[in-house]
């Protein structure tokens, strides 16, 4: 296992980092079942993807190893559902570079949007949709105070396999 990192930069996303986010993101869309997406983002619909994560809203936290360095890690929410009374529940993800598995940049990045989300905004429900199983990434949802809450059988399908997702929630 690689060593844990002892100093991140966590910050806000900003415009200017939402190509390394969503190249970041986009290497799993096309290897992973981890995400249901499963093409590219066009250049449209990487700039409603910006206009929709506003930091007053539904904000994006990176982590870099360095300041100034590449995007390592990133966590966001997202609107969870269009109707009204769900406002106060968003849907919550994180990935991280493959290359920094295992060194605490996950658990980091996800408690800086714990923390940042209930001060800055109405939201108070974070919820999660793991594809099961995911060992790595449930295990960091439940040392992040998530709990299970449900398991959608074969609901989603990618590279020709019915997949199942746990549904995992966070009370702010």
């Amino acid at each position: 296992m690689a060593s844990t990192l002892t100093q991140l930069h966590i910050t806000l996303m900003q415009p200017t980092d939402l190509g390394e986010v969503l190249d970041l993101y986009e290497h799993y869309v096309l290897n992973s079942t981890c995400t249901a997406q499963t093409e590219r983002y066009t250049p449209a619909q990487r700039a409603d993807w910006l206009a929709v994560h506003h930091p007053d809203r539904y904000p994006v936290m990176v982590a870099r190893a360095q300041a100034g360095g590449p995007v390592i890690g990133w966590a966001s929410v997202s609107p969870w559902s269009p109707r009204q009374a769900y406002a106060r529940t968003a849907e919550e993800s994180v990935y991280v570079a493959p290359s920094h598995h295992g060194r605490g940049v996950g658990r980091a990045v996800l408690w800086a949007l714990i923390e940042h989300v209930p001060r800055h905004t109405s939201i108070r429900v974070l919820v999660a949709r793991i594809v099961h199983p995911n060992p790595a990434s449930e295990s960091l949802h439940r040392a992040c105070g998530f709990r299970p809450v449900g398991l959608m059988r074969y609901c989603a399908e990618k590279f020709g396999q019915p997949l199942d997702v746990l549904l995992m929630d966070r009370h702010l």
